[in-house]
């Protein structure tokens, strides 16, 4: 069998992923949710094990409420985005002020036809070494 590998995103796609990492780490509301808007659909979706938020306006009251509780970390993106048929897959690093890892996991996501984030399931990986 030939080697199989999920093909990198296209540079669109990767923008994407780094608009939505930059949502996390934005901390003025207003420039936040423009990013929010500029990355997901309007009913776009949100999970992993801890947090949930369906729409523009929850997931941003939720990265608010992320930020209270973990000021001054900020996510970065490990590696490539994957993508194929709409979906992508990124590994992604949590740092504190320090910038000290402190969290590390893989998000899938759905893209629409327009090219905005549909929906996001995360997964928290092994903690940083």
């Amino acid at each position: 069998m030939t080697d199989l590998v999920t093909p990198a995103a296209s540079p669109e796609l990767t923008a994407l992923v780094e608009r939505y990492l930059d949502a996390w780490n934005e901390p003025d509301r207003d420039r936040r949710d423009a990013v929010i808007a500029a990355t997901w659909t309007e009913q776009g979706e949100y999970a992993d094990p801890l947090l949930e938020a369906a729409g523009r306006l929850a997931i941003g009251e939720m990265i608010a409420g992320f930020q209270e509780t973990y000021p001054d970390h900020l996510f970065s993106l490990v590696g490539e985005v994957e993508e194929h048929h709409g979906r992508l897959r990124f590994r992604w690093q949590l740092a504190d002020a320090e910038g000290d890892p402190q969290l590390a996991g893989t998000d899938f996501g759905v893209v629409s036809e327009g090219g905005l984030l549909v929906s996001i399931t995360g997964f928290f990986d092994s903690p940083p070494a």
